[in-house]
C-alpha cells in the first residue's frame, strides 16, 4: 500500500474523486450485466480497487481490521464444516470462487468507505448518483419506447449482457410495459432507485424534492409490487419522522410535488391500479398466491438436512430472500450473522432498519456488488464515529 498520494491524484484530485465515484455508480447499474459468469460490476470494482491501491494511502482503523478478520475466519470455518458435513456433489471450485469474492466485497467496501468519508466526498457520491439514477430511469423510457414500437433488434443489442426475454418486462401475461432500463428485471431496477431515493432523502440538498419525485417515478414505472412498497415506506417514514421532530415546514414549492404525484396518478392510474391495487385485493383474498409464494417459496428451497452449516457458497438456486439465503448457505450461524447486521442498522433508526429488511426480503444476491454497495450506502450515511489517520485526515469508521 502506499504511504502519499501519487503524482497524478496530487495534481488532479477533483477529477481523479470524481472519476472514481462514476466508476462506483456504474457498478450498481451495470451489476446485472455479466460475462463468464462475471459480473461488470465485480470487474469495475477490481478496477476501483487498483486505481485506489496505486494512487491514494489506504488506511484500516482497528475495528476494521478486526472486523475483517472475524467476518473473513467465519467464513473460512463455515465453508469447511459445510465441505465437511454438506451435499457429496458440492462444487470445490465454485465454493472458493465464491469465497474469496465475499472476502473480497468485505474488504472492497470497507476501502472504498474510508476512502469516501475520510475525503468528504459524501455529497459528490449523492449528487453524481442522483443524475446518474435519472440517465437510467430516461434509458428506461428510450427502451419501453422500443418495446412499443417493435425495435426488439435494438433491445437484443443493448441487452446483450443480460437477459433479453419478453418476460423480463411484461406485468404477467398483460401486454402492460415495465421499466427495467439496463437491469435484468424490474424489481433489480427498483432496488437501484430504492437506494438512489434513500441517498436523496439522507442528504437533502438543494433540489431534493425534486430529485425524490422524478425517482420515485422511476420507481413507479417499474411497477415492482415489492419496490413501490418500499418507495413509499422512504417517503412516507422520512415525512413522520420530520412531522414528529416539528422538522416539518410548509413550502409553496410542495404544492408542484403533490401536483405531480396527481398526475402520475392521471397517466399511469390504469397500470397501478393492476399493479398495485388489484394485486393487493387479490393477495388478501388469497387469489393471488405469487407475491406469498415469492417469500416462502425462498425458505422452501432449503435444504433442511444442513441447517447447521449450510450447502456452501453459491450452491442454493431461486432464492430472492437474503435471510433464506444467508441460511441455506451458511447455516444458522450466517443466518444470526446477517439478523445482527439488520440489529445494527435498527439502532440507526425505525426507518433504516425496515428499509433494510424489506430491501433483502425482496432481493437475494449476496454474491452482486450491488447488495454490498447497498451496505456500503447505509454505513456512509448512518456511522458517525471519527478516526485519525496517518496524515492527520478525519476518517468516518465502523
Amino acid at each position: 500500500m502506499r504511504h502519499t498520494a501519487s503524482k497524478i491524484y496530487q495534481l488532479y484530485p477533483t477529477i481523479f474523486n470524481t472519476a472514481l465515484i462514476v466508476l462506483l455508480v456504474w457498478v450498481m447499474i451495470l451489476s446485472d450485466w455479466s460475462v463468464l459468469n462475471v459480473s461488470f460490476g465485480d470487474f469495475l470494482l477490481v478496477g476501483i480497487v487498483l486505481l485506489l491501491l496505486s494512487n491514494v494511502p489506504i488506511d484500516f482503523s482497528k475495528k476494521q481490521q478486526q472486523l475483517f478478520i472475524i467476518s473473513t475466519s467465519s467464513i473460512i470455518l463455515i465453508t469447511l464444516l459445510a465441505y465437511i458435513t454438506g451435499p457429496a456433489d458440492m462444487n470445490i471450485k465454485l465454493l472458493l470462487f465464491s469465497n474469496v469474492k465475499l472476502m473480497f466485497y468485505i474488504g472492497t467496501v470497507m476501502m472504498i468507505y474510508n476512502y469516501i468519508s475520510s475525503r468528504g466526498l459524501k455529497p459528490k457520491f449523492v449528487r453524481i448518483n442522483t443524475y446518474m439514477s435519472l440517465l437510467v430511469i430516461a434509458i428506461g423510457i428510450v427502451i419501453i419506447y422500443f418495446i412499443l414500437t417493435d425495435q426488439l433488434d435494438i433491445l437484443h443489442k443493448i441487452w446483450y449482457f443480460t437477459r433479453i426475454d419478453d418476460r423480463s418486462y411484461h406485468l404477467g401475461s398483460s401486454d402492460i410495459i415495465r421499466m427495467r432500463s439496463l437491469f435484468a428485471e424490474p424489481a433489480h431496477l427498483g432496488f437501484y432507485l430504492n437506494i438512489s431515493l434513500y441517498f436523496v432523502l439522507k442528504q437533502r440538498n438543494k433540489y431534493w424534492l425534486v430529485y425524490t419525485v422524478l425517482i420515485s417515478i422511476g420507481i413507479v414505472l417499474t411497477l415492482s409490487y415489492s419496490m413501490i412498497m418500499i418507495g413509499s415506506w422512504l417517503i412516507m417514514s422520512t415525512i413522520a419522522k420530520h412531522v414528529k421532530l416539528s422538522q416539518f415546514k410548509w413550502d409553496g414549492r410542495y404544492l408542484i410535488v403533490v401536483a405531480v404525484m396527481l398526475l402520475i396518478a392521471l397517466i399511469f392510474g390504469e397500470f397501478l391500479y393492476e399493479a398495485i391495487y388489484i394485486r393487493t385485493l387479490n393477495i388478501l383474498s388469497g387469489e393471488d398466491g405469487s407475491a406469498i409464494a415469492r417469500l416462502m417459496g425462498s425458505w422452501q428451497q432449503i435444504d433442511s438436512g444442513h441447517l447447521l452449516f449450510g450447502v456452501g457458497a453459491a450452491h442454493s438456486t431461486n432464492i430472492t430472500n437474503m435471510y433464506a439465503y444467508a441460511l441455506s448457505d451458511f447455516g444458522i450461524i450466517g443466518l444470526l450473522g446477517l439478523l445482527a447486521g439488520t440489529g445494527i442498522i435498527f439502532t440507526f433508526g425505525l426507518r433504516e432498519g425496515v428499509f433494510f429488511t424489506l430491501m433483502n426480503i425482496s432481493k437475494g444476491g449476496y454474491l452482486n456488488p450491488l447488495f454490498w454497495l447497498f451496505i456500503l450506502v447505509i454505513g456512509l450515511t448512518n456511522f458517525n464515529h471519527k478516526h485519525t489517520n496517518r496524515d492527520g485526515e478525519k476518517i468516518w469508521i465502523l
